[in-house]
């Protein structure tokens, strides 16, 4: 008589459609770092640890993964995709819309969702110094929603705040993203293959950009900080 068997942990997984990270990114055809960073968002479910060196994923993570970069080449933030796919039961449907442009910023109903209420002239204003081009798309949409919260603030033309200083936003993050695009290229190109290089320029999107984000913060802290020194010690003399 054989002796009962009982499995391993990583038996009963693999029972259960589980697959280790090389198997999810070959059939998925991305890379693992992708996989990676897609966990770290909570965009996919964190992977089960059969080991210190070795984990599984679920089932559901290669369509999960194909979903996420059909969303992204429709230049959907993964902050947003991660909202679709959270509120989303039914993920073919959310394709579709996407596929007919209703998620992407070409149909009035995202417009209209975000309730944009600038005053008159400011959009254009925005279209003419680069700021936005259309208006529309998701992350134009996300701009419109910071100026809109700018303008409230009272960083408004009113108080003596140019839209045409903005200007200068632009110009320094098109002379940001050029120098970051050929330092990517002078260590990528010609040792990648093309979808590999296109890959992984968009998985560090988010966190360069949060990190300009941050870096740009602490900055203007450090500066208002000196402000709030040198408006003392002014005050101290009069």
């Amino acid at each position: 008589m054989g002796r009962n068997h009982k499995r391993s942990k990583k038996e009963e997984l693999e029972a259960r459609g589980y697959k280790p990270i090389r198997e999810i990114a070959k059939i998925a055809e991305v890379e693992k770092s992708t996989i990676h960073y897609y966990a770290k968002l909570g965009l996919i479910p964190k992977p089960v640890k059969v080991s210190k060196q070795m984990a599984y994923y679920p089932p559901e993570t290669v369509e999960n993964v194909k979903i996420i970069k059909h969303l992204q080449k429709r230049y959907l933030p993964l902050k947003e995709i991660k909202r679709i796919l959270k509120n989303s039961s039914n993920i073919s449907e959310v394709l579709e819309r996407v596929d007919k442009g209703i998620l992407n910023g070409s149909s009035t109903e995202r417009s209209a969702d975000l309730k944009i209420n600038l005053p008159a002239g400011v959009i254009e204003k925005l279209k003419k110094i680069g700021l936005i081009k259309t208006g529309k798309n998701s992350i134009e949409q996300e701009i419109l929603q910071v100026i809109e919260k700018m303008n409230r603030a009272g960083l408004n033309e009113s108080n003596g705040f140019h839209i045409s200083f903005l200007k200068n936003y632009v110009d320094v993050c098109k002379k940001l993203v050029e120098l970051e695009f050929s330092e990517f290229n002078s260590r990528v190109m010609g040792k990648l293959p093309p979808e590999k290089i296109i890959e992984l320029a968009k998985s560090g999107i988010e966190e360069t950009s949060e990190l300009i984000k941050l870096t740009h913060k602490r900055l203007l802290l450090e500066k208002l900080k000196e402000l709030s020194s040198e408006i003392k010690v002014r005050s101290e003399y009069k």
